[in-house]
């Protein structure tokens, strides 16, 4: 079996779906902004390396403890499918995507557009916490070549 294996955002859509969302939220739910001071502080803890990407993600997310979930994803893709590449909507092989975009946004989008794998970082969907690694640079890589080897894998990011 042939199978096609794409990164999401960039190749796929043509930006970072998870920030994407964030600023749909700003938008459509501003009572979120109650969180920035705190995202601005692990902002700057980020650049000063102080604390990892990892780390950083782990705290973003928070602000869907605020936001009605499912309806949120849902009407962010309503708006924004449109802008996952036309070619990838014409595709004919089984296709896997990774990505380090939360689960819980992606899902839906696997759905509409239709795609059989879907790998990425996993998150609380109350919290907004990772769960497991962050499936970014060498855990993208490790997850990738555990879904292609040929023996039973747990590709989830727990370890």
């Amino acid at each position: 079996m042939q199978v096609d294996i794409y990164d999401f955002d960039h190749t796929l859509f043509p930006m970072d779906s998870g920030s994407r969302f964030f600023g749909y939220c700003m938008l459509h739910y501003p009572w979120i902004l109650v969180f920035a001071p705190f995202q601005i502080i692990m902002a700057l803890l980020l650049v000063t390396k102080i604390i990892s990407f990892t780390t950083f993600k782990k705290y973003f997310f928070c602000f869907v403890m605020l936001v009605p979930l499912n309806k949120a994803v849902n009407k962010f893709w309503d708006k924004h499918e449109k802008e996952v590449f036309p070619w990838f909507k014409e595709r004919k092989r089984y296709a896997v995507v990774i990505s380090a975009s939360p689960d819980f946004l992606l899902r839906e989008i696997q759905k509409r557009l239709n795609f059989e794998t879907l790998i990425c970082t996993n998150h609380n969907p109350k919290t907004g916490a990772i769960i497991g690694l962050n499936c970014r640079d060498e855990e993208k890589v490790r997850r990738c070549l555990l879904y292609t080897s040929p023996s039973p894998r747990d590709i989830s990011g727990s370890r």
